[in-house]
């Protein structure tokens, strides 16, 4: 399988996401790296409205659980922080059928509110 590798960055000095990039062969793709950011990479996933997926996300599933995406290392993961008002910290691997119900709703740095 052909994915597109592709990051985003959070700025933590200028509180701002910057857009998606790609990593071309040699080098970065026009893109400043100065300053504080905060690398998410691309799942090569989309949301049931056709938004992609980024580390870091925060997406709604069918059951009205709010997820993190998470890499680690080997496997996108989704990690459950709320199922409506019922704490559960499990860990799963994502499976792809199941994207095909998620929404993102936001992202661990402009909506910490959904993660506290």
């Amino acid at each position: 399988m052909n994915r597109e590798i592709k990051f985003r960055a959070w700025d933590k000095e200028k509180k701002i996401m910057r857009k998606p990039f790609k990593i071309e062969t040699g080098g970065w793709e026009e893109f400043d790296l100065t300053g504080e950011l905060e690398l998410m990479q691309y799942t090569s996933l989309k949301d049931r409205k056709g938004v992609e997926i980024f580390e870091g996300d925060i997406v709604r599933n069918y059951s009205g659980w709010l997820l993190i995406i998470e890499n680690d290392g080997f496997h996108w993961l989704e990690t459950l922080i709320g199922e409506r008002n019922n704490e559960d910290g499990r860990t799963i691997v994502i499976e792809q059928r199941d994207v095909k119900t998620w929404e993102v709703i936001g992202n661990i740095y402009k909506n910490p509110e959904f993660i506290k």
